[in-house]
């Protein structure tokens, strides 16, 4: 067989390979074909969700070039639909006594029921980390810096029709020191990064995980937790020093206010305890 038939063979069995793989597919969009795919969210949806809702349909735009409409489920259930939250349908179409508050405020469900892909999740943050999830993982897009956001131009945009992946984060809260994310709060929720972001992820992106009060910060808390009249701050081996050498003239000034005390020490641990206890300094 000449190298040009056996490409040619050889292509037709990859597109054919193809075809049957789409064949098993729930389609969201395809380039160049009208939508027939709602996006459906509850008539009460908090802000979050109806990010996440806005944020899906932006970008299977960008991908398939498809504007996807978007509803409430105050009306008719579509044929074909993506449902995101907790709609009037989606307890029936989850099935199986599913709980989606069992997900909590940031776990979600991602699964196929028929002609219907349902994004499960609370309407704090779960939703929106599904949505991402989908577009990440089965549209190849990617959030790779705050100034680098990769969309493939693709000509289907499908998910697997066996679908239902269910995620919860292994860490209450997820940050980084790379000040590129730090300081982009919309980056930073794309990665489900969801602590010690400044400025502060706004309450309609699902705001902050956790945020520890009375001006202090995730980290470095002994100087606030400790007052400054404490004796604890003046005893050995609790209270590190500043090390002589280059700038310590600068650092010095800082000793008495940033304190860096050693946690493994009873004492340190009875006098962090001793003022916060009975006072509320989760927000």
């Amino acid at each position: 067989m000449a190298r040009k038939e056996f490409l040619s063979a050889m292509t037709a069995v990859f597109m054919m390979m193809c075809a049957a793989v789409q064949a098993g597919d729930f389609t969201i969009a395809r380039r160049g074909v009208p939508a027939d795919c709602t996006v459906v969210l509850s008539g009460d949806a908090s802000e979050t969700v109806k990010f996440a809702a806005a944020e899906f349909c932006q970008y299977v735009k960008r991908m398939t070039g498809v504007a996807l409409p978007v509803a409430t489920d105050a009306q008719p259930l579509p044929e074909r639909a993506i449902l995101l939250g907790n709609t009037r349908w989606t307890k029936d179409l989850a099935g199986d006594g599913f709980d989606i508050a069992a997900l909590g405020d940031e776990g979600f469900r991602i699964v196929v029921k028929g002609q219907r892909l349902l994004v499960l999740g609370s309407d704090v943050r779960g939703v929106m980390y599904g949505v991402y999830e989908v577009l990440e993982r089965f549209g190849g897009c990617g959030w790779y810096a705050s100034d680098c956001t990769v969309v493939p131009a693709v000509e289907t945009f499908a998910v697997p029709d066996d679908l239902d992946d269910t995620q919860l984060p292994a860490f209450t809260v997820r940050t980084t020191s790379w000040a590129d994310v730090r300081s982009n709060p919309d980056h930073a929720i794309r990665l489900r990064l969801n602590g010690n972001i400044r400025p502060a992820i706004l309450a309609e992106r699902g705001g902050m995980a956790l945020r520890f009060a009375k001006g202090t910060s995730m980290g470095h808390t002994f100087q606030t937790l400790i007052p400054s009249e404490n004796g604890l701050r003046r005893i050995p081996n609790i209270s590190a020093r500043w090390t002589v050498g280059a700038g310590a003239a600068r650092r010095s000034s800082r000793v008495s206010r940033i304190p860096m005390c050693c946690a493994s020490l009873s004492p340190t641990c009875l006098n962090v305890w001793r003022p916060i206890r009975g006072r509320t300094w989760w927000a």
